[in-house]
């Protein structure tokens, strides 16, 4: 194995510049600093990044946690944060967990393998004993930042940085739009998950769920169970990842004059896979159905018809959270983010 003294012999340097270029965190000539470039591309050295932070006690690894990594949305957030973390010199490990695994996941955060975590998620807030863990870890100097799709009545320790998007009131917004522009009267959500397991009460403590909520009693409407929809309640057992077919079973059950004339959903994949399910059923958007969705990512866009969703700025979110770990990496505090956002409408509704 090619070692750091293996390219100073042969740069002619000490192996301290071998470092010093490495790191860039030394003064180094011109001249040496290109002789040890090149002597490393000729050598094919890489560093040992593990080995280095065991003797410093410092990680460049940045741990993303998220509790469904197939997250059309985390993934575009993951891509943002990836490239700005990279200018930064850092790497991001990403992992999902599940409820099994939470706790050996956030004592993972406990060694030295990490720098800092973002998470992303609506489980760890719902559960009392992860969110004392959570605080107890940033509380002990592990930094880290926190988007929850889910409102929790715990404490949530200042040490920890909250991304804090509005997404309860645009998701109000997004159903008074269908109800007040697009006068419908029976509108359904269709959310993931299943109320059980996560905890929830009634209809659930998603933010989504909620913003729905908020907009049917605005309009002297109580929210009803039969328009309301998880895909995992639904206990479907082939392909329960976004199959909807129990939503569109449902929707064919009920009485002609009950059917639901629009739905709300609350992720854009899972919005094109209804439109695509109720094409095959005969059932045509925005004819017949009209669907707004949630997220403005890839899906919003190749569907036909195209989707209107509300828009969650990935891009920004994703900086802002490398941003916020950088600061709290170097010891400094950082504010909680907020982010207004906004209905983008195309042609499902």
């Amino acid at each position: 194995m090619i070692t750091r003294n293996d390219v100073a012999k042969r740069a002619n340097v000490s192996p301290a510049v071998v470092s010093y270029v490495i790191n860039n965190s030394n003064y180094v000539s011109q001249e040496k600093r290109e002789a040890v470039l090149k002597v490393i591309d000729e050598l094919g050295y890489f560093p040992n990044a593990l080995a280095r932070s065991l003797k410093s006690g410092k990680s460049n690894q940045i741990l993303l946690l998220t509790d469904d990594i197939r997250s059309e949305i985390f993934s575009e957030i993951h891509f943002y944060m990836e490239h700005v973390a990279a200018e930064h010199n850092y790497t991001l490990t990403v992992s999902s967990y599940s409820g099994a695994n939470a706790f050996t996941m956030l004592n993972a955060l406990n060694s030295r393998q990490y720098c800092g975590a973002f998470i992303f998620s609506a489980l760890i807030p719902l559960k009392d004993e992860y969110l004392r863990r959570l605080n107890k870890i940033a509380e002990g100097g592990m930094p880290v930042v926190l988007f929850m799709f889910a409102e929790t009545d715990s404490e949530i320790s200042p040490m920890i940085t909250q991304i804090l998007p509005s997404i309860r009131q645009a998701v109000c917004g997004a159903v008074d739009y269908l109800f007040d522009e697009k006068h419908h009267r029976r509108i359904a959500y269709l959310g993931d998950g299943d109320p059980e397991k996560t905890l929830e009460q009634d209809n659930g403590e998603g933010l989504r769920v909620n913003g729905y909520q908020d907009s049917l009693r605005k309009h002297g409407l109580a929210p009803e169970k039969k328009y309301i929809f998880f895909l995992d309640a639904l206990k479907y057992e082939s392909r329960k990842y976004l199959n909807v077919e129990g939503v569109i079973d449902a929707y064919f059950r009920m009485e002609e004059s009950q059917r639901p004339t629009a739905f709300y959903v609350n992720s854009d994949i899972m919005a094109a896979e209804l439109i695509k399910g109720f094409f095959q059923r005969g059932v045509f958007v925005p004819d017949d159905l009209e669907v707004v969705g949630f997220g403005d990512t890839l899906s919003a866009s190749i569907i036909v018809p195209e989707l209107t969703t509300v828009r969650l700025p990935c891009k920004e979110i994703g900086e802002t959270a490398i941003d916020a770990l950088m600061e709290k990496i170097s010891g400094h505090a950082t504010a909680d983010q907020h982010f207004e956002l906004a209905l983008v409408k195309r042609a499902s509704a």
